[in-house]
């Protein structure tokens, strides 16, 4: 697990960047970038699609970059993880997301980017 390296703002070494746990499974510096880019475009496709502010869904960006940190994206799911963040964001900045909308939404989108 990787941990920040000053108490309350989360800052990470040189080291600590390279060390991903999706890097510790075998992913390379460019699929994970890739998919965190892939990641990111999803949650404010979906975001804009919900009409969410924009402060939300950089809320959610950052729940989904800080979620990756801790855990690998072989092992979660992109699609899942953002919606989850885009939910979380939608709590903290206190934007009403209905659960059924987001999960029409993200469905949607999740089946249309793989066809």
């Amino acid at each position: 697990n990787m941990k920040p390296t000053n108490g309350f703002h989360v800052t990470y070494t040189p080291e600590q960047l390279m060390q991903t746990p999706s890097r510790l499974h075998g992913m390379s510096a460019k699929e994970e970038r890739k998919r965190r880019v892939e990641g990111v475009k999803f949650l404010f496709a979906a975001g804009n699609s919900l009409r969410l502010p924009v402060t939300t869904m950089a809320t959610a960006a950052v729940y989904f970059h800080a979620f990756y940190f801790d855990r690998s994206m072989r092992v979660y799911d992109y699609y899942e993880v953002g919606s989850g963040c885009l939910y979380l964001a939608g709590k903290s900045e206190e934007t009403r997301i209905r659960l059924k909308n987001l999960a029409t939404h993200c469905y949607g989108y999740q089946n249309q980017s793989k066809t």
